[in-house]
C-alpha cells in the first residue's frame, strides 16, 4: 500500500489537502490519490508552491543547524504542516538530540497526523494555534511544559500567514531568540534576531 498513515474514520479523503500535497512535493508518503492528482495538476500548470516547499525546507536545513551552533536549542514551528521530510525536529535533533521542538497548527488533520507521528518522539510536542494569535500558543501549557521561554527560542513562521506585528512574537521571547520569517513580498525567508524585528503599525 502506498500510504502508511491511516486517518481516523471521521476523515473523508475526498478533496486534496495542502499539507498532504506539500508532503508529496517533498517526496513523502502521507498523501492520497486525490492529493497526488491535484499536486501533479499544479506542477503542470506552473504553480510555484512545489518550488517554494523545497526552498523553504532548504532554508530550514541551513538555518536550524546554524542556530544550534549559536546556542539555540528550542524551536517553535508555526503552520508548517506534516512534520516529516526533514521537518524542524528532524533537522534539529540530528545536530543535537537534546533540542526541543513544538509544532503549532490549527488544521484538524495536521494536528491529528502530527500527534500520531510524534507520539514516540522525545522532546517534541504539538499544540493548536495560529500565527494570528501568537500570545495564545506561546502561553499554551504544553508548550510551556516542554520549552523554557526564559531561554532563547527560534520561532519559524514560514508557511503561515504573516503576523500583523512581528514584535508581538518577539516581545514574548528571551534575548538571543530568533524569528524565521518570510521576506516582504513572499519571495524568500530570513532569520531575524528578535532585537532587530521592527514594530509595524
Amino acid at each position: 500500500m502506498h500510504d502508511f498513515w491511516q486517518p481516523p474514520f471521521e476523515y473523508e479523503i475526498t478533496a486534496p489537502h495542502p499539507a498532504r500535497m506539500r508532503d508529496y512535493y517533498l517526496g513523502g508518503r502521507i498523501h492520497y490519490q486525490v492529493d497526488r492528482d491535484a499536486a501533479d495538476a499544479a506542477v503542470a500548470a506552473g504553480d510555484p508552491e512545489p518550488l517554494i516547499a523545497w526552498e523553504r525546507r532548504e532554508f530550514l536545513r541551513r538555518t536550524v543547524p546554524t542556530l544550534i551552533d549559536q546556542g539555540v536549542t528550542q524551536f517553535v514551528a508555526v503552520g508548517t504542516g506534516i512534520p516529516r521530510q526533514d521537518a524542524v525536529h528532524e533537522i534539529a535533533q540530528r545536530r543535537d538530540p537534546e533540542c526541543r521542538v513544538v509544532y503549532v497548527d490549527d488544521d484538524p488533520f495536521v494536528l491529528d497526523c502530527s500527534r500520531f507521528l510524534l507520539a514516540d518522539t522525545p522532546r517534541t510536542a504539538v499544540v493548536e494555534g495560529t500565527a494570528a494569535d501568537p500570545a495564545a500558543f506561546l502561553a499554551d501549557p504544553v508548550l510551556r511544559d516542554l520549552l523554557d521561554i526564559a531561554r532563547p527560542v527560534a520561532v519559524a513562521l514560514l508557511a503561515a500567514p504573516p503576523v500583523a506585528d512581528p514584535a508581538v512574537v518577539a516581545a514574548a521571547l528571551a534575548a538571543g531568540s530568533h524569528l524565521l520569517v518570510t521576506e516582504p513580498g513572499g519571495d524568500g525567508w530570513r532569520c531575524v534576531p528578535v532585537a532587530r524585528v521592527p514594530h509595524e503599525s
